[in-house]
């Protein structure tokens, strides 16, 4: 094709372009540029960038863990005492029947036999 002023001129598609051959063998071009030196650096810098971001992840899940089983243990500790209480509680209404009348009649509102009734209103 004759090249005329004003006009550009079309090259003609080579068989590599269809299959991107061309587009590696300029990525090999590039990468030829850069000196062994430089890819090694670059590798290394993304292990140790995958690995510090591991590590972080890893740690803030150990700390979670760790606040995990500290707000169990507070929460089974509490629990404990509380059963412990209730325990006593029990012991008590067993053993001494005036604490028995008493309980009965404050929280099953229940009368004795020389008690009456008022109602107020």
């Amino acid at each position: 094709m004759r090249q005329v002023v004003n006009s550009y001129a079309v090259r003609p598609a080579a068989v590599g372009d269809y299959y991107g051959l061309d587009l590696l063998v300029r990525w090999r071009e590039v990468a030829a540029l850069v000196p062994n030196l430089a890819w090694l650096t670059m590798i290394i810098l993304a292990i140790l960038a995958l690995s510090l971001s591991t590590l972080v992840r890893s740690r803030n899940a150990y700390n979670e863990a760790v606040s995990r089983k500290a707000r169990t243990a507070d929460k089974v500790a509490q629990v404990r005492q509380e059963n412990q209480s209730l325990r006593r509680q029990t012991d008590e209404l067993k053993r001494d029947p005036k604490v028995g009348r008493l309980a009965a009649e404050q929280r099953l509102r229940l009368v004795g036999r020389n008690e009456a009734v008022i109602a107020v209103r």
